[in-house]
């Protein structure tokens, strides 16, 4: 009977040392990397009304861009419908806003301009999604996912609210 007591109590101090021991997750709400988190973002639609029009957005991140997190910008219209790209293209010539930070820029070019469009942005390591900003949608965006408007030939105003 010891022996059995001396094994159970082994064995559950081996479990008690094996124990995983938990990591702190990246500021914020992001479920990755910090390279993931995407800490803001700002850029402007202009064109013409019915004609071509263009986003051009730059997310910041925590930390800068990896080569294995994939980074999205989604434009759609007022009710969430995306909204096809003529082009796109995604760089990284951009001014990062924090020491130790990152950032990625976007061009999204719209073949028929609608008066408003809604912007968000995601990072994904494969499937899982890493980040998705804005964490709150603006009022004329009703779509299922967060976003924030865009009026053409006026500021996106994402400033301090994409993150």
């Amino acid at each position: 009977m010891k022996r059995l007591i001396l094994i159970a109590s082994l064995v559950l101090g081996l479990g008690l040392v094996a124990a995983p021991v938990a990591t702190p997750a990246a500021p914020g709400d992001a479920k990755g990397p910090p390279c993931g988190n995407i800490t803001n973002g700002d850029g402007s639609y202009t064109g013409t009304l019915g004609e071509t029009g263009t986003v051009d957005f730059i997310i910041q991140l925590q930390a800068p861009a990896c080569s294995f997190v994939g980074y999205s910008l989604v434009v759609t219209d007022t009710s969430g419908n995306p909204i096809p790209a003529v082009s796109s293209s995604q760089d990284d010539v951009c001014t990062v806003e924090a020491s130790g930070g990152g950032c990625v820029h976007f061009t999204y070019s719209i073949a028929a301009s609608p008066a408003n469009v809604c912007i968000y942005a995601t990072t994904a390591i494969q499937s899982h999604i890493v980040d998705s900003a804005p964490n709150a949608s603006a009022t004329d965006c009703t779509g299922p996912t967060s976003s924030i408007v865009a009026s053409l030939n006026g500021g996106v105003g994402a400033g301090g609210n994409f993150n």
